[in-house]
């Protein structure tokens, strides 16, 4: 397993688990899936099921 040493390397592997959903077949969108930080980092939601504050200041 590859460290996440820059923000880069941090923001292509959010974006990699934000599309399992999509790559299963499970939804349509990222941010279709419940139980995805995908909405609250993308788009700025703030009635998201799963919040990931750590993750927050990286991605706004």
């Amino acid at each position: 397993m590859l460290p996440i040493y820059s923000e880069a390397v941090s923001r292509t592997k959010v974006n990699y688990i934000h599309a399992n959903p999509v790559r299963r077949g499970l939804v349509a969108t990222p941010g279709d899936w419940v139980h995805s930080s995908y909405r609250q980092l993308a788009c700025g939601a703030d009635d998201v099921a799963f919040a990931c504050d750590a993750w927050d200041v990286l991605f706004r």
